[in-house]
Parts: structure tokens; sequence; C-alpha cells
């Protein structure tokens, strides 16, 4: 790595970033940022780490990719809860070995996010460390009444989910193996586990058409993040496995590691999609939800007195359990 001084790095990083909108009155450079908050709006705040040899390999992560990923993943998480991103600081961790146009290409990866999503990168830390991590804190704005949490899933409740499933566990596993991409026409699982997209417009637009009673994105994988809003919401869930959207591709590859399609996508971590609830009257409000992305009815909320069951085409049921993302494992 080129030897930086701290302040000339950081001058480097900030000739990177994309200038701020009018919502910022002090960024990037200062001791602290400012930001100002609509009138009658509340903040939301997460924050997120992504680390080398845990969330990312150099064997086939490029430095762009890292800077994507590593925005979009903590920017899920304000659109889990119905909100939007207004702006984010990160830290940034860097070990030896690291050159200056490694982390162009970081920020470059940020820098393209950050507009897409209309988030801004007003300041932040650099360390130098045993391995590369970015830590982004997320802070984005929220009428109240848009609040969607994972406690609030009530019996009856309709279970929906955003896109397909499955893609970024079997687009890892192709990358991991090293197939080759192209003659298995596996571009699009691939692009799902190096680049996802954080379903900001999508959750506002459904938000705005129909009364969303709990929602979560999937970051640790279906199965885990059903519990999660199973447990915060003190109920059950009946999943029907025929209904999971699983995309042809990433069944493709299931089968190509000799893996149930159906278990891949109940494991299968970082696909944030949007995992949310609704009151089964609101069905047909869904054909009204303008996106560009299916939404699919996967099955309801039970009574808490019942079992966590997934239930197959024939009408077998078993346990539904955590087989997803352990961040201690």
């Amino acid at each position: 790595m080129k030897e930086f001084s701290e302040d000339s790095i950081l001058k480097f990083i900030k000739n990177k970033l994309p200038n701020p909108d009018a919502r910022v009155l002090v960024g990037f450079g200062d001791d602290a940022a400012c930001y100002k908050i609509p009138s009658g709006k509340f903040s939301c705040i997460t924050t997120d780490a992504f680390v080398e040899n845990i969330h990312f390999s150099l064997k086939y992560f490029s430095f762009y990719d890292i800077g994507v990923k590593s925005l979009t993943s903590s920017l899920s998480d304000i659109a889990a809860v119905g909100g939007t991103p207004s702006v984010a600081v990160l830290s940034l961790f860097l070990r030896d070995g690291i050159s200056e146009n490694m982390v162009d290409e970081l920020y470059r990866g940020i820098k393209e996010s950050a507009s897409k999503y209309w988030v801004n990168i007003v300041g932040g830390d650099i360390v130098k460390a045993n391995e590369i991590a970015i830590v982004f804190t997320i802070v984005g704005e929220i009428e109240k009444s848009n609040i969607t949490l994972r406690s609030g899933a009530k019996p009856g409740d309709i279970i929906c989910v955003t896109g397909n499933l499955g893609g970024s566990y079997t687009g890892w596993l192709v990358l991991e193996k090293a197939i080759d991409i192209g003659s298995y026409g596996f571009q699009n699982i691939v692009e799902k586990h190096l680049r996802p997209e954080a379903r900001i417009e999508e959750s506002k637009k459904i938000i705005e058409t129909v009364k969303v009673n709990s929602m979560i994105d999937i970051s640790d994988g279906l199965s885990t993040d059903m519990l999660h809003i199973a447990e915060e919401s003190r109920v059950s869930v009946h999943i029907e496995t025929a209904k999971i959207p699983v995309s042809e591709e990433a069944k493709r590859a299931a089968l190509l590691f000799k893996l149930d399609p159906i278990e891949t996508a109940l494991k299968s971590g970082e696909e944030y999609e949007l995992l949310f609830t609704i009151l089964e009257k609101d069905i047909e409000k869904l054909n009204d939800i303008n996106i560009n992305i299916p939404i699919t009815i996967i099955g309801r909320i039970a009574d808490k007195s019942q079992k966590n069951i997934i239930v197959n085409p024939d009408g077998a049921a078993k346990p539904l359990i955590p087989t997803g993302y352990n961040h201690f494992s």
C-alpha cells in the first residue's frame, strides 16, 4: 500500500465522493456532519460491518464490488423499516498490500451506490488493520405512520416476499467453486451475490399501497428471518414450499451442486429482498404496487400456540428451523 498520511488519504477519499445535496449543512472534512431533518419526520439509524474473509473474499470480489455491497447491505436495513436513507458515515480498515488504485475502485463502487440511492456520504474514519473492513452507519428519515417493524405480524396475516430467492447463495457457490459463469449462464445469480440491490423504492411503494403489519429484509436467509418475525411478533408461521419463488437460474445452480432448490432458498442469506405481512383482505392491493419485481404470497401467520411449519405440496408438514446465516458459527 502506498504510504498515506491520514490527511492525505481523507482528501483523496473526499475527492472520490459525490457532492452532498441540500439536506447536508456540513459534510465530509469537519469533526462532525450536520444535516436537516424534514419537519415532522423521525430518524432511523443502522450500522453494518463488511469484513474480509467473513463477508467477502478477494478471490472473486473486486474492490468495486466491495464498495457496492458494503453500502447496499447497510441501506437494506433502512428499507426494511420503511425509511429513506439520508446520510452515511463509514469507517475504513485497510491492511498492508492495498494500493491507491484499489481504494479508488472501492470508492467508485460506494459513490455509484450512494448516487443511486440518494444517500450522502458525510464523513468517516480510516484505520490501519490486519484485514480490510468497511463499517457503515446510515441515518434515514421516516414518517411515524410508515415505520414497519418485525414485531407487528398478526394471526391471519398473509406472508409476502419480493423478488426471487436462492440466488445469492448459489451465486456464492459458483464463485467459490470457480464454475464457468458464462458457459453455465449464471450471470444473474453471481450479480445477486456480488452487487445486490437495496429495496428502498420498493419498500416505499409497498407501504404507500397496502398496510404492512411487519417487515424484515432477508439478510440471514428466509427461514431465519421469517422466524425473527415470528419471535418478535409472538406468532407462528406457516410457509408453503411450492410458493417460495426461486429463479430458474438458481434452480439450475442448486441442482448442479446436488442441492434441493427450496432448501437452498430457505438458507440463502444476503438476498436483501423484503419479507412482509399484510391483512388477508388486502391481497388484491398487491396488484396495484408498481414495482419491477414480483411479489409472491408464500404463507400465513398463525397463532403462537401453533408450531412454525413448512408445508409441502402433498400436505406433509415439517418444522421450520433456522438454516440461514449464523454470525457466530
